[in-house]
């Protein structure tokens, strides 16, 4: 700090104060032109405003809640018609091999949900889904099973061993 001249206190205290008092009027104004604004904008919204009398309200108001019943109504008569109405119909070729049209459809009906037809229906879906499976495949074992031990058809394991040892015993004697 050197060339700098040495500033009392009191100038810095006055200091201070001068830019405290101009931040405060600064302020001030900020407010003021705010207000003034917000004013403005009230007066212009109560200006467009119109004032209508209580029986012309009232008025507005049934017409309204008329209105909002008529369009309830058209929306649930318009709900109502709508209904699913649709209802597939045979080709004629099956109608003309049939005495009644109501006859082809309870048929189709039985036959797609009988039991049988479902299982049938499953079975060949396994059958098609394993010969998918098995459709690249190069390797296919063949399993053979053992037959079950020959104590079945001898003497027990123990008798069987302990005459395979006692004729080892004897040859090495």
């Amino acid at each position: 700090l050197m060339g700098c001249t040495p500033v009392s206190s009191s100038t810095r205290r006055h200091v201070f104060t001068r830019l405290y008092e101009e931040s405060k009027l600064k302020q001030k104004r900020q407010e003021q032109r705010e207000e003034a604004a917000a004013e403005a904008e009230l007066n212009a919204f109560s200006s467009t405003r119109k004032v209508i009398s209580p029986k012309r309200a009232t008025a507005l108001y049934e017409r309204s809640m008329r209105m909002k019943a008529e369009q309830e109504k058209k929306r649930e008569k318009a709900e109502s018609s709508v209904q699913n109405t649709y209802s597939p119909k045979p080709s004629k070729k099956v109608i003309s091999r049939a005495k009644d049209v109501n006859d082809v459809q309870m048929r189709a009906a039985e036959r797609l949900y009988s039991s049988d037809h479902l299982q049938r229906r499953d079975e060949r879906l396994e059958a098609e889904k394993s010969v998918v499976e098995m459709d690249g495949c190069t390797f296919s074992p063949q399993l053979v099973t053992k037959q079950k031990s020959s104590s079945a058809n001898g003497p027990a394991v123990h008798h069987r061993l302990y005459n395979k040892a006692s004729t080892k015993k004897e040859a090495f004697l």
